[in-house]
Order: C-alpha cells, then sequence, then structure tokens
C-alpha cells in the first residue's frame, strides 16, 4: 500500500513540474526610442552639448 501511495506522489509531482515547464512566455515588450540607433546618436550629442 505504502508503494502505491509513494508512486502516486510521484507522478503527482512529475504532472506538476512538466505543468510548469509549459507554462508560455511573457510578450516581449517593443523596443522603446532609445534603442534606436538615431535616438542614440542625438542623446550623445545633445550630453556632448552639454558639457
Amino acid at each position: 500500500m505504502r508503494v502505491v501511495v509513494l508512486g502516486l506522489c510521484t507522478a503527482m509531482v512529475l504532472v506538476v513540474r512538466v505543468a510548469d515547464a509549459q507554462m508560455p512566455l511573457p510578450a516581449a515588450r517593443p523596443s522603446d526610442g532609445a534603442a534606436k540607433p538615431e535616438t542614440r546618436a542625438a542623446i550623445i550629442t545633445y550630453l556632448k552639448e552639454q558639457n
């Protein structure tokens, strides 16, 4: 009887792990404007002018 209970508990743990591993990833966020090369260049130019 203990072997059956142990087997069922082990099976439940494995089912939970498999279900956890199949959770969908969060959606990727769109990149902000600072990631664009033109925007980066403009920020660098602005900061150089401030110094």
